[in-house]
C-alpha cells in the first residue's frame, strides 16, 4: 500500500482533527469556488470581480493587523493560565491598535457606501483571529467548524435564491456573520478583560513579537504576490478565473498539510527509521496529490466553469503541489532545528523570485504566467530547503 510502512496505517482521526482545527482555511476556498460558480452562471462577473478585489484588500490588511500573533499565541497556550491570559489581552488590544487606522482609511478615505461594511468585516475577522488559539487549545474546533460550515451553506443558498445578488448584499451578510461569530466567541470563552493596558505597553509587545510579523509578511508575499499583481496591475480581466485556481490550489495544500500533520509524531521521535517513514509519506502523498489535484482542477475548470484551462496549466498545478510537499517537509526540519530566521530569509528570496517572474511572464502569458511565477517561487524555496540547511539534518532521503 502507498501509505503503509511497518504496519503503519493512515491515522484518520488525527487527520480529521487537524482539518477541523484548520476550520475556515478549509471552508474559504470551497466558498470562493461556490460563490464564483453562482455569480458567473448568473452573468455577474463584474460584481464577482469587485468582491474578489475587496476581499483581497481585506486579506492584505489582515496580514498587517494579524501581526503573526496567531502562531505566537499558540506557542504561549502551553504556559500557565495566568501568563497566557495576560498575553492574550496584550494580543487582543494590540490588534485593536493595529486595525484602528486601517479601519478609518477603509471607511472614509475610499469613499464608498459599502466600505463601512467591508471595514466591519476586516475588524471582526481581526478580532475573531485572536480566539483561534483558544478554539484549538480548548478542543472547540469541531463546534466552530460546524458554525462556519452553516454560514457558508446559508450564504450559498441565499446566493442561489438571488437574495444575495450584488456586492453590497454580499458584504452586508458577511459583516453580520462575522459579528455573530465574534459574539459566540465572547460567550464561549468569557475571557476577563483588562482595560488598564497602556499604549507604550502595547507598542513594546508588538516590537517584541516583530519576528512573527516579518515571517507572516514574507510568507504572504511569497505565496500571494502573483494574485495581487494580476488583480490590480498586470492582468485584472482574469482575476475571477485566477482566484478560483488559487482557491482550489490552496484547498489542496491545506488538505495535504492536514494529512501530513497527522503523521508528525513520527518526525519528532528522533528515530531514524521513523524519520525515514515520515519523509516517504510526505513525498509520496505529494506526488499522489499532484496527480489527482491537477487532473481534478483541469476537469473542474473546463467542464464546470467552462474556462479554457490548458494542459500546460494543469502541469504547472501538478508541479506547484509537488514542490509544496517538499517545502512542507523542509518546514518540519527547520522548525525542529529552530531555524526560523533562516526560513524567513529563504521565504523572502522565494518571494522575490515570484515577483520577478510575475513581471517577466504575466504580461505576456496571463494566468499561465502567474501560475509559472508562483511555481517558480515554490521551486526555489523547495530546492533551498532540500540542498541547504536541510542536508545538515542528515535525515534519510526517503
Amino acid at each position: 500500500m502507498l501509505f503503509k510502512q511497518n504496519n503503519l496505517l493512515i491515522p484518520k482521526r488525527r487527520t480529521i482533527v487537524s482539518l477541523l482545527q484548520s476550520g475556515r482555511s478549509v471552508l474559504s476556498p470551497l466558498f470562493i469556488a461556490g460563490l464564483s460558480y453562482l455569480f458567473i452562471n448568473r452573468g455577474k462577473q463584474t460584481d464577482l470581480e469587485e468582491i474578489n478585489k475587496l476581499m483581497a484588500i481585506i486579506n492584505l490588511c489582515l496580514t498587517f493587523s494579524g501581526w503573526g500573533l496567531r502562531d505566537f499565541l499558540l506557542k504561549q497556550s502551553a504556559r500557565p493560565h495566568s501568563e497566557f491570559t495576560k498575553t492574550w489581552h496584550l494580543t487582543f488590544f494590540s490588534k485593536i491598535l493595529l486595525c484602528s487606522p486601517l479601519f478609518v482609511l477603509m471607511t472614509f478615505w475610499l469613499g464608498s457606501a459599502i466600505l463601512p461594511f467591508v471595514a466591519a468585516v476586516f475588524v471582526f475577522r481581526t478580532l475573531n483571529a485572536v480566539y483561534e488559539p483558544l478554539i484549538i487549545s480548548n478542543n472547540k474546533g469541531a463546534s466552530f467548524f460546524a458554525f462556519d460550515l452553516f454560514i457558508v451553506t446559508v450564504s450559498l443558498f441565499l446566493i442561489g435564491l438571488k437574495c444575495i445578488a450584488t456586492t453590497n448584499h454580499f458584504f452586508y451578510f458577511l459583516s453580520v456573520s462575522e459579528c455573530l461569530r465574534f459574539i459566540i466567541c465572547l460567550g464561549t470563552f468569557k475571557m476577563p478583560f483588562i482595560f488598564s493596558l497602556r499604549l507604550n505597553t502595547l507598542i513594546q509587545f508588538l516590537y517584541k513579537t516583530k519576528f512573527y510579523f516579518l515571517l507572516v509578511v514574507v510568507s504572504f508575499f511569497q505565496s500571494r504576490i502573483d494574485l495581487y499583481l494580476l488583480a490590480f496591475l498586470l492582468n485584472p480581466n482574469n482575476l475571477n478565473q485566477y482566484q478560483i485556481i488559487s482557491s482550489l490550489l490552496s484547498l489542496v495544500q491545506i488538505l495535504l498539510s492536514g494529512f501530513v500533520m497527522s503523521y508528525s509524531k513520527l518526525f519528532y521521535r528522533n528515530i531514524q527509521s521513523s524519520e525515514t517513514t515520515f519523509t516517504k509519506i510526505v513525498k509520496r502523498s505529494g506526488y499522489l496529490a499532484a496527480i489527482l489535484a491537477s487532473l481534478s482542477i483541469y476537469l473542474i475548470l473546463n467542464i464546470v466553469y467552462h474556462f479554457d484551462f490548458s494542459l500546460l496549466n494543469a502541469l504547472l498545478v501538478a508541479l506547484n503541489i509537488m514542490f509544496f510537499a517538499y517545502v512542507l517537509l523542509g518546514v518540519f526540519v527547520y522548525t525542529k532545528n529552530d531555524w526560523q530566521k533562516k526560513m524567513m530569509i529563504n521565504v523572502a528570496i522565494a518571494g522575490i523570485i515570484n515577483l520577478v517572474c510575475c513581471f517577466v511572464f504575466m504580461p505576456r502569458f496571463g494566468i499561465t504566467g502567474a501560475l509559472a511565477a508562483n511555481t517558480a517561487g515554490l521551486m526555489a524555496l523547495a530546492l533551498k530547503m532540500q540542498k541547504g540547511e536541510y542536508s545538515k539534518n542528515k535525515i534519510p532521503a526517503g
